[in-house]
């Protein structure tokens, strides 16, 4: 198997979580927009709140499955860990014909290598974004205007700090804050000449108010985002509902220091002038077209509009706490398996007795040997849905160290697919897997590595389903088994077949 898709077999059932939580998550803080349209501040913090969530969502499912919290719905059934599962089919010898377990239709390779090609483009354009606004930077010259310095040192009052870098720009149409690490103002050259002194004033406190805010981070955070969960629709929506909240937070810096109606008319006097808007740059901008003023400027003329620029401490946590408490809710879903799935302790009652084994020997086992000593479960025959405990002894000879375990092997998630092949004389069987057992999480002592030598194990597999259980062994650094113990019964004709069956059927 792949390394790639393996590694993408393991994680699914957290992806699968982390995707409903980013859902969920994103879903709750736009559906309450509509009832925040006068409290900026409020929607800024709750929509920006559930993006960082979102993108501590992986960190959250891990802290979640390490802290040992109890599973509310089982991941080892997630359909996309059944999708991108292929078996680590052993290769079976029987009376000297060798045949291998199918592999699935690898779907979730497919859907892997098209999200990997999204995320690509996504980082591309986001590069390019930032290595625009670096050469844009560096080319602007800083304002020399008459009004500057007092704009700047009005500035400089309102924040009660230093005014940051403002420079003029003939690569921009709008003011904007641009730069991640060290962000300055960015003006439009042919704009100084139309804008007086208040204008000039209003546009300043609203971009500087951008810089202190660090939004040129949040920014660059959300066009990440955006790149890792491209396929997702309420990224995109979230991330357009955070940038009007945005603006309309710093408009109430400006109305500190302008009435409502004046900021409105030096909006629409700059939204008139504009020709076209940069694209792809990581930088808020004052004026993103000339059709979104019109509900920014009514909620700003409106009489109840909240001016409030930030929100309370108290506020911001419990937002935060609310998030991160149902993401940990949610992260249940991807915790452990049941302690009575797993556990060690777990009471193993009865003797089995699972017929005649058929040992298989590869050509390149030289003197390896597995034997089985005693088969104790929580039900006195193989069937679906019990625990069982393999107890034996092992020769290891051809390698230094190797895998041993017990796997069931299974069929396709299509179905169950008949493997035809011909014995030694050329008559032909049939062999039909029944379950894909690999699409359930191993026991944390299902396998273990061996070094080169004798010695005994224990080993213990729950049976999902009907399949084809065995002990075998693997080389250590990945492959096809070398050497397998199949709990396999023997036809009258000479094939075999499965001796599990599924008490449902």
């Amino acid at each position: 198997m792949n390394p790639l898709i393996e590694a993408a077999v393991r994680v699914s059932p957290a992806i699968v979580v982390i995707l409903a939580e980013a859902t969920l998550v994103l879903l709750a803080a736009i559906l309450v927009q509509p009832f925040l349209r006068r409290l900026p501040a409020t929607r800024h913090a709750l929509l920006l709140l559930a993006l960082i969530t979102v993108g501590l969502s992986p960190v959250i499912v891990l802290v979640a499955r390490h802290a040992g919290l109890p599973a509310l719905i089982p991941t080892h059934d997630s359909p996309i860990r059944v999708l991108i599962h292929r078996s680590e089919a052993a290769e079976v010898a029987t009376q000297g014909v060798r045949t291998g377990t199918p592999a699935s239709f690898p779907l979730g390779a497919l859907l892997l290598a098209v999200w990997m090609a999204g995320a690509f483009v996504g980082v591309v354009r986001l590069f390019r974004g930032w290595r625009k606004t670096q050469r844009i930077r560096r080319a602007a010259q800083p304002v020399s205007c008459d009004g500057i310095d007092l704009a700047l040192n009005r500035v400089a009052t309102v924040f009660d700090r230093p005014a940051p870098p403002v420079l003029a720009s003939e690569s921009v149409e709008v003011p904007m804050a641009a730069g991640c690490r060290h962000p300055a103002v960015l003006l439009p050259a042919p704009l100084m000449a139309r804008l007086d002194g208040p204008e000039l004033l209003q546009v300043l406190v609203h971009e500087c108010a951008h810089v202190f805010r660090r939004d040129t981070q949040v920014k660059v955070y959300q066009q990440i985002l955006s790149a890792v969960l491209w396929f997702h629709p309420l990224i995109y929506i979230a991330n357009r509902l955070l940038d009007s909240a945005r603006e309309d937070l710093c408009d109430n810096y400006v109305l500190r220091v302008a009435a409502p109606d004046e900021y409105s008319r030096t909006l629409l006097g700059i939204a008139e002038s504009l020709i076209a808007l940069p694209r792809g740059l990581p930088a808020p901008t004052l004026v993103r077209s000339a059709r979104s003023l019109e509900g920014r400027v009514a909620g700003m003329l409106h009489p109840r509009r909240c001016v409030m620029t930030r929100l309370k401490s108290s506020t911001a946590a419990i937002i935060a706490a609310t998030f991160i408490g149902g993401v940990l809710a949610l992260s249940s879903m991807a915790a452990s398996p049941a302690a009575g799935d797993t556990s060690n302790h777990l009471s193993l009652p009865y003797a089995v007795k699972p017929g005649p084994g058929a040992t298989s020997h590869a050509a390149d086992a030289q003197g390896d040997s597995i034997t089985m000593e005693s088969v104790r479960g929580t039900a006195n025959n193989l069937s679906t849905g019990n625990t069982y405990e393999v107890t034996g002894t092992y020769k290891l000879v051809s390698l230094d160290k190797a895998l041993l375990a017990i796997w069931v092997t299974g069929g396709s998630i299509f179905g169950p697919k008949r493997l035809i092949f011909r014995d030694e004389k050329g008559k032909r069987f049939m062999l039909v897997p029944l379950n894909p057992n690999g699409n359930h999480r191993r026991l944390p002592d299902q396998n273990e590595v061996v070094s080169k030598g004798e010695g005994h194990f224990a080993l213990r597999f729950k049976l999902w389903g009907p399949g084809e259980p065995h002990v075998s062994f693997y080389p250590a650094g990945g492959g096809s088994s070398f050497l397998s113990v199949y709990f396999l019964n023997r036809a009258p004709t000479g094939g075999l077949f499965d001796s599990v069956k599924d008490p449902n059927k």
